[in-house]
């Protein structure tokens, strides 16, 4: 059921995602976008392979897991959250993520329980990853370390348009993000936590795909 939230065991958590592995599948081909290999440079080789397979497709890929998610500790925070129409809070909610290349880019398109959350991810110089969410665009810096993906936040920004408006640090989301592969299976584990520093966390989400 896409919007159940039924408490499971890690270990059922575990069973889920073998079932419901990472897979690109054979269809919907497009030119890979090259868009981590390029950023992560001579780096990109020290990634596992199941990260290396979903960064560098020239596939759409589809993935599906069960993620565990985390709201804000605070009434503010919560209510910023609601009205990002962030996904809400749940010990097991299916997640559903797939992953196009489109021009100077990629699309992730993830859902939570049938609530989407869409990004538009590039390379806009400097060697960071650049991540675009509504008028939201984040901006990080990859590192790849024991086989792992870590994204580390540069900084935030307001887009109007073609304007872009820094936001100073205590108004800036800061990410704490990575990916890494479980054991020798297809699985990647991933896990994100956003805070703000005025507000503490705002969501955080981890689970295997």
């Amino acid at each position: 059921n896409g919007s159940s939230t039924r408490a499971r065991t890690p270990e059922a958590m575990r069973t889920q995602g073998r079932v419901h592995s990472f897979s690109a599948w054979q269809t919907d081909m497009n030119a890979p976008s090259r868009l981590y290999q390029k950023l992560l440079g001579a780096s990109w080789t020290d990634l596992d392979v199941a990260l290396r397979r979903l960064h560098d497709s020239g596939e759409t890929v589809r993935a599906v897991g069960v993620f565990r998610v985390r709201d804000g500790n605070n009434r503010l925070a919560r209510a910023l959250a609601r009205l990002a129409r962030l996904p809400a809070t749940g010990e097991a909610v299916d997640v559903r993520l797939q992953v196009t290349a489109r021009e100077g880019g990629e699309e992730w398109r993830r859902t939570f329980a049938g609530r989407p959350l869409v990004s538009a991810q590039s390379n806009r110089g400097a060697g960071l990853l650049v991540e675009r969410m509504g008028n939201v665009e984040m901006r990080f810096r990859l590192e790849a370390v024991g086989g792992a993906l870590n994204y580390q936040t540069v900084g935030a920004a307001l887009r109007l348009g073609s304007l872009r408006v820094p936001l100073p640090y205590r108004l800036s989301p800061r990410v704490t993000a990575w990916e890494k592969a479980v054991d020798d299976t297809n699985q990647i584990h991933v896990s994100v936590d956003v805070t703000v520093p005025l507000l503490g966390r705002l969501i955080a989400y981890d689970g295997i795909l």
